[in-house]
């Protein structure tokens, strides 16, 4: 990631490009779905919570706006983990955190 930044700080603009303009971007183009579906996945998936409505627990996903830069860093590896999986190719992947 280019600058040294402490793991407790927040993600950093580099991540969110990534994660924004490009993770995101091919998953929706993979599953043709919206970006902000594909968003809404990966934060069920990676970063689920447990809430209660009217007494019943539903699992949401997380948000990803308070992440510190090594939360960031590992929800992007298990994004880009699940992307390998599927074969979704991923620009960048081999060498994002020099950006």
């Amino acid at each position: 990631m280019g600058d040294a930044v402490s793991a407790n700080e927040r993600r950093t603009l580099a991540q969110n490009r990534f994660f924004y303009g490009v993770i995101l971007d091919a998953f929706a183009r993979h599953y043709r779905i919206p970006v902000s579906d594909a968003k809404a996945i990966v934060c069920v998936r990676f970063l689920p919570r447990e809430i209660t409505v009217d007494g019943v627990a539903v699992i949401v996903g997380g948000s990803t706006s308070a992440l510190t830069v090594a939360e960031f860093t590992a929800l992007i590896d298990r994004c880009l983990e699940h992307a390998a999986f599927r074969g979704i190719g991923i620009p960048g992947a081999a060498d994002w955190r020099a950006a």
